[in-house]
C-alpha cells in the first residue's frame, strides 16, 4: 500500500507541476474538471462494485490518474513530460503528429470512460447505465459542435492511450485481483486494526496473494524503504489516530 501511496502522491505532483505549463489553459482546466467529475464517479463505483477492497481501489485510482494526464499531454507534442519516462515499463508510443486537429476534450472524456468501464467492469448494470449516460453528458457540455471528422480522430487517439495504460496495468500482477479474495484455508484474523469484509458482497478486503506484484514509479524503492513505520494505536493523541482523523476532516 505504501507504494500505491506514493505512486498517487507522485502523480499528483507531476501533474501539478506540468499542468501550469500548458499553452491551452482554458482547455487544460476544463480537461481538470471533467477529470474531476469521472473520479466522483469513479469513488461511488468503489463504494458499490464487488471486490474492490482498498488494495483494488487504490490501484484503479493510480491507473485512472496516469489516464487524465497521459490525455492531454498531447496538446504540446512533447513526449519529454510523459509519465512513460517515469514508470516501471510503462512505454508510450502512440502520440499524435498535429495537435490542433484533436479535440482534447474529447480525448479526456472517452480515456476517463474506456478506462472507468475497463477496471470496473464487473459492475452492476444500473451503474453501467449511469457511467454512459455521464460519458454523454459530458460531451454535451464541453464539446457538443464536434465535427464527426475530428471526433473520429479524437476517439481513436484516446482508444490507443488507453490500450497502451491497460496493457501496462496487466503487467502489476493486480489485474485479475476483483476475482482474488482469500482462499478457503485462510483464517481471517480480527483485530483492532484488521479489516473486515466488506459491502457489496463481503469478500475479505485485502486479497493476501494476487500474484508477482510490481511497482509503479522507477527506483521508488529507494523512496518506500525511507518511509517511517507509523506504528498503529487506538489512543487519541497517537500519531496514527491523529493523521487518520486530518483524512476524515478533509
Amino acid at each position: 500500500m505504501n507504494n500505491l501511496k506514493f505512486t498517487l502522491l507522485f502523480i499528483i505532483a507531476f501533474i501539478q507541476l506540468n499542468v501550469n505549463a500548458f499553452s491551452h489553459k482554458n482547455i487544460t482546466d476544463q480537461c481538470l474538471t471533467l477529470n474531476e467529475k469521472w473520479l466522483h464517479e469513479a469513488l461511488e463505483l468503489t463504494k458499490n462494485t464487488v471486490g474492490y477492497s482498498a488494495p483494488v481501489a487504490a490501484r484503479t485510482f493510480a491507473y485512472l490518474s496516469i489516464g487524465n494526464y497521459e490525455a492531454v499531454i498531447g496538446m504540446e507534442g512533447n513526449s519529454n513530460i510523459s509519465l512513460s519516462n517515469y514508470l516501471n515499463n510503462y512505454h508510450r508510443k502512440n502520440w499524435i503528429e498535429n495537435p490542433e486537429k484533436i479535440n482534447f476534450l474529447a480525448v479526456a472524456n472517452e480515456v476517463n470512460y474506456l478506462l472507468i468501464s475497463y477496471f470496473y467492469r464487473n459492475m452492476a448494470l444500473d451503474n453501467s447505465k449511469k457511467v454512459k449516460d455521464l460519458f454523454e453528458t459530458i460531451k454535451k457540455e464541453y464539446y457538443p459542435d464536434i465535427s464527426n471528422k475530428i471526433n473520429k480522430k479524437s476517439s481513436k487517439y484516446a482508444h490507443e492511450i488507453v490500450n497502451e495504460i491497460i496493457n501496462f496495468s496487466k503487467m502489476d500482477g493486480g489485474d485479475n485481483g476483483i476475482n482474488t479474495n482469500f482462499p478457503k484455508t485462510f483464517e481471517l484474523v480480527k483485530c483492532d486494526s484488521c479489516w473486515s469484509k466488506t459491502y457489496p458482497g463481503y469478500f475479505g478486503a485485502l486479497q493476501p496473494f494476487w500474484g508477482t506484484n510490481g511497482t509503479l514509479v522507477l527506483k521508488d524503492s529507494i523512496f518506500t524503504t525511507s518511509i517511517e513505520y507509523i506504528g498503529f494505536s487506538t489512543e487519541k493523541d497517537s500519531r496514527i489516530y491523529l493523521e487518520s482523523q486530518k483524512l476524515l476532516e478533509l
